[in-house]
């Protein structure tokens, strides 16, 4: 008799996930509410394309954070299934379809923020706080061919 193995959870500190949401709240929401009225009622206006220009940023930078920056990686390990967890949406592949998993270089400023995992049919990015070696090693158990790069 088959039993299910436990699906492994690679997932970002909690104090990262919610700082972002955080900052992007206050960003987004408070300069977007600010303008908006002041735009409306302001006697000194600002432009109405910067006003514009500024919504269109916070729709960007929330559709980055609720639908294409991962917070969770879940590995089943008796299929070799994954899905990559999003806030507000998942994407699922198999360990054998990730092609490359790559780590932004060290510029002179700062290293990136979001790990790049291409696999066939799609590209997750991650935020970059996971155990990434336990989930190369598994991803390198399927799939020898896997380009690492930045690790």
């Amino acid at each position: 008799m088959l039993t299910d193995e436990a699906p492994i959870r690679y997932a970002i500190p909690r104090f990262y996930l919610w700082s972002t949401v955080v900052g992007a709240l206050i960003v987004t929401g408070v300069g977007t509410v600010g303008l908006l009225i002041a735009t409306v009622v302001g006697s000194n206006a600002p432009p109405v394309p910067f006003t514009g220009a500024f919504v269109l940023g916070s729709g960007a930078i929330w559709y980055g954070v609720l639908m294409v920056f991962v917070i969770e990686i879940i590995v089943w390990p008796n299929d070799g299934r994954v899905v990559f967890r999003c806030l507000a949406t998942k994407r699922q592949t198999y360990l054998g379809d990730i092609e490359a998993i790559s780590r932004p270089p060290i510029t002179l400023r700062k290293r990136g923020n979001a790990v790049t995992v291409r696999y066939r049919g799609g590209t997750a990015y991650v935020l970059k706080y996971l155990d990434w070696s336990d989930f190369i090693g598994r991803v390198r158990e399927q799939n020898q061919r896997v380009e690492v790069s930045g690790f």
